[in-house]
């Protein structure tokens, strides 16, 4: 039997065991990580009406953030205390440092699935912990259940299929989720907008951030090099497959598989980034059809239940957060390793980015596409 959380129940006749033993007895110390956003404050606010005593913990991760100020907008608007963390220094070390050394390797980082193991499911939860709650509570879209057969947690995708936010936790272990909670998960955003603003929460209306957090204006390439990405902006050559010179590229860490536009250069036809080879500091270019691969390798590969697979199987495996999981089969090649066979070829697979493998809606774990 598997128990899911379905915090859309809070408020309602419901049997008592429907979500145990995810969620704690009324009455327990709940930490919800507060972002300032809509989200948080929601999660905040079914947590207080479900009986749980709660308080909020918010962390400044980078300079010129406002993160402590909006997360405190909604502490005193709700009543509850709220802690603050200074994490910049683990976040330069562990997150910021990890995205330069990325785009200085030719390759494209996805930030997030670094930064919830290490800071938000890492340092975040372990403070929650150590300051007597039960669990730490956000706001992601993401349903996680228990199962009583295999006693292991599992996570499941989130009933808003546009707000699902499973590909970015893929790097969770067993240990986070048991004292982990995600009352958003069986909810849609739309309702979580409604029931913020029937509360007259300030924040019912505020957009969603859809940019990597710590880099101002959308601007890599000026974030980059202000961190000393040096490698990354030294010119080289575009090429095509004969090796034939196309023109000259402003530096590897400006480009990524599968881009089109602003790459500089007159052809008779759209050309677009396949390959970037840092050892000689080579861009390669080529037609759209170019792009296309049924096969990947991925390392550093993470799953759910601790247990890295021993036979091949099948999976829906997802190359980027936007893209529909598509049928493939999954080999294991080594202890870290596995290789991807997909259906159909998938379009522009892209060094650096995360694969994540799915069953039907349940999220099994992921990796690092390599080179």
């Amino acid at each position: 039997m598997i128990q899911f959380d379905d915090s859309s129940m809070i408020g309602r006749q419901r049997p008592s065991n429907e979500d145990a033993p995810c969620w704690p007895a009324s009455g327990s110390k709940i930490m919800v990580a507060l972002s300032g956003g809509v989200d948080s404050a929601v999660t905040t606010l079914r947590l207080l009406n479900r009986g749980f005593e709660v308080e909020g913990v918010t962390m400044t991760l980078f300079p010129g953030s406002n993160a402590y100020q909006e997360a405190l907008k909604t502490a005193d608007f709700l009543g509850i205390k709220l802690h603050h963390l200074d994490l910049s220094a683990e976040f330069e070390k562990e997150v910021v440092q990890y995205f330069c050394r990325t785009y200085d390797a030719g390759q494209t980082p996805n930030p997030c699935v670094v930064c919830n193991p290490k800071i938000k499911f890492g340092l975040l939860l372990d403070f929650a912990l150590r300051h007597g709650a039960l669990k730490l509570a956000t706001g992601h879209y993401v349903r996680c259940g228990f199962d009583s057969h295999l006693q292991q947690y599992i996570l499941r995708k989130a009933r808003d299929p546009q707000k699902d936010q499973s590909y970015f936790l893929y790097a969770l272990n067993q240990a986070m989720l048991a004292k982990s909670m995600f009352p958003l998960g069986s909810t849609t955003k739309d309702e979580v907008r409604r029931e913020a603003a029937k509360a007259g929460i300030p924040q019912a209306a505020k957009k969603d951030s859809q940019e990597v957090c710590f880099i101002q204006d959308n601007d890599y390439q000026g974030f980059l090099r202000s961190h000393g990405c040096a490698q990354g902006f030294l010119p080289g050559d575009f090429v095509d497959r004969s090796g034939k010179v196309l023109g000259r590229h402003k530096g590897i860490a400006c480009y990524t598989i599968g881009q089109r536009k602003g790459l500089g250069i007159s052809s008779e036809k759209p050309v677009f980034v396949l390959k970037i080879d840092p050892p000689l500091n080579q861009v390669l270019l080529g037609e759209p059809g170019d792009l296309f691969s049924d096969t990947l390798f991925a390392n550093k590969n993470n799953f759910i239940s601790g247990k890295f697979p021993e036979k091949a199987m099948p999976v829906l495996a997802r190359i980027r957060s936007g893209n529909l999981a598509a049928p493939a089969m999954l080999y294991p090649v080594s202890e870290d390793k596995i290789k991807l066979v997909f259906e159909q070829a998938q379009r522009a697979m892209t060094p650096g980015q995360s694969v994540v493998y799915y069953q039907e809606d349940q999220m099994l774990g992921g990796g690092i596409i390599m080179p």
